[in-house]
Formats: C-alpha cells, sequence, structure tokens
C-alpha cells in the first residue's frame, strides 16, 4: 500500500489511522500487554547469565566434561522453575542444586549465584519495534495495560530503564512464585475501567496468557512465539491471531477482517 513505508522504527501515519479504525471496529477499548519475552528480550538476558554460569563451573570442575556439567544445570534449572517459579531466589535454588552436585565450598556459591542475581542489575533491551507497536496502540486506544509474571521491584526497574512505564496506565504484577491467572487479567480489566469484550491481549505464553486472559472474558488475542518451551506447552483458544514477532502485530491486525 502506498504511503505506508516509513523508516526503521516508526509507525506510519496511515497505519495508525487504519490501527484506530480496526479497534473502534471491534469495540476495543484497552489493550494489555504481556512483558517479559512479549516486549523485552527476557530470554537472552536469562540465557547469557546461564551461559556465563556454567562457564564459571568448567572453570571450577575441570575433572566433569562441559556437556555433562551444562545437562546436570539445565535439568536443574527445569526443577527449581517447577518450585521456584520465577522468582529471585529461583537462581539460589539452581546454585544450591548444582553445588549439591559438584560439591565446592561457599565462597564458590556466592560467586555462582552472583552471576545468575546480577541480571537484576539492569534490564532485558525492547525487542525489535516494541517500544514503537506500543506508542502506536497508545495513541489508538483509552486504556494501556501491563499483565506481568515478575518480581515487583524488577518490573519497576525495568518499566523505567526502557520507558514502557510511562505508557501504561496499569501494571498488574503476578504472584513471582506462582502462575499468571484469569484473576491477573480480570483485576487488570477492571482497573483499566473496561470489559473483557472490549480488550485486546498479546502475549507469548499459552497458558498464563492467552488461556488465562480467555478465562476471564477476552474474546481479542494475540499470540507470540515463547522461546521458552515450557510457554509454548498447550493448545491455544480458538480464535487466538498468531504473529511471529511483536513488530508484526499491528500488520497482522490489519489483515484480519
Amino acid at each position: 500500500m502506498r504511503g505506508m513505508v516509513t523508516k526503521e522504527g516508526s509507525v506510519a501515519p496511515e497505519r495508525s489511522v487504519l490501527l484506530k479504525e480496526w479497534l473502534g471496529r471491534h469495540g476495543i477499548k484497552a489493550v494489555i500487554f504481556d512483558l517479559d519475552d512479549t516486549l523485552l528480550d527476557t530470554h537472552a538476558l536469562i540465557e547469557e547469565k546461564l551461559n556465563a554460569f556454567k562457564l564459571f563451573f568448567h572453570e571450577h570442575f575441570p575433572e566433569k566434561a562441559p556437556e555433562e556439567l551444562d545437562r546436570l544445570i539445565d535439568e536443574a534449572d527445569m526443577k527449581v522453575f517447577e518450585t521456584h517459579s520465577v522468582s529471585n531466589e529461583r537462581w539460589n535454588g539452581l546454585t544450591t542444586l548444582v553445588m549439591a552436585s559438584c560439591g565446592g565450598t561457599s565462597d564458590l556459591y556466592q560467586q555462582g549465584a552472583g552471576i545468575l542475581l546480577s541480571m537484576y542489575d539492569d534490564s532485558p533491551k525492547p525487542l525489535p519495534r516494541a517500544y514503537e507497536t506500543v506508542r502506536a496502540f497508545r495513541s489508538a486506544v483509552p486504556h494501556l495495560g501491563v499483565v506481568t509474571h515478575a518480581n515487583e521491584a524488577y518490573t519497576n526497574l525495568k518499566l523505567a530503564k526502557t520507558g514502557f512505564g510511562e505508557l501504561f496506565d496499569h501494571v498488574q504484577i503476578a504472584d513471582e512464585w506462582g502462575h499468571k491467572s484469569a484473576d491477573d487479567w480480570r483485576q487488570a480489566i477492571q482497573a483499566l475501567g473496561v470489559e473483557p469484550r472490549e480488550t485486546l491481549v498479546i502475549g507469548d505464553s499459552v497458558r498464563g496468557d492467552m488461556r488465562a486472559a480467555r478465562e476471564a472474558g477476552v474474546v481479542h488475542l494475540v499470540n507470540l512465539p515463547s522461546p521458552w518451551e515450557v510457554y509454548r506447552l498447550g493448545d491455544l483458544p480458538e480464535g487466538v491471531i498468531r504473529v511471529e514477532k511483536i513488530g508484526a502485530v499491528i500488520p497482522a491486525l490489519l489483515h484480519n477482517p
């Protein structure tokens, strides 16, 4: 379509008008996003720290094959995720399990855990075109929110450092020791003063975003592929719009009747 091409990182004015019209036709007054791995590349930051953690143990336990250590750490991470979810204590729990298998001193424990916990000193980077996409929705609907499953202090840091915080009317933080539920989405929708049928939800987790939001009464759902296998498990509700990246959300909506 002529007139729709714009420089990288911005949304064409024509597309913004079309987006507002599309949302209006569907009666959507609020858009609520998941945060991690929907708007922020949290997966990349965690993988960076986990790889540094693995290299640390390769160096201090050279008698163990690197492949064996990596497998041990990956299996321990899956176990501790089941018990600690996304809490900060997950990383202390992971270090405890690995040290129990490898041995080592308390000093090594502190150093190893410190590598993982250092991720909380900074924010993950926004995914490509995430900020521009949120700004486009900001100009197209009266209400914008986030429902995120994370530590509260770290969520506030991420929102402040990335500039996303100034764009949202409400931030709903789900229990970091559990999973996002329909109640989390209901509370966010109520806080924005709209009805579930007037809400569009965008997220990467099948269970915590798509299924939980649908249980809360949300009809309009957009799903991005999660980089984490655990968040891809389960069947998507009927009618979900699937896109490959956050920057493709608006074009995907405009191509749906």
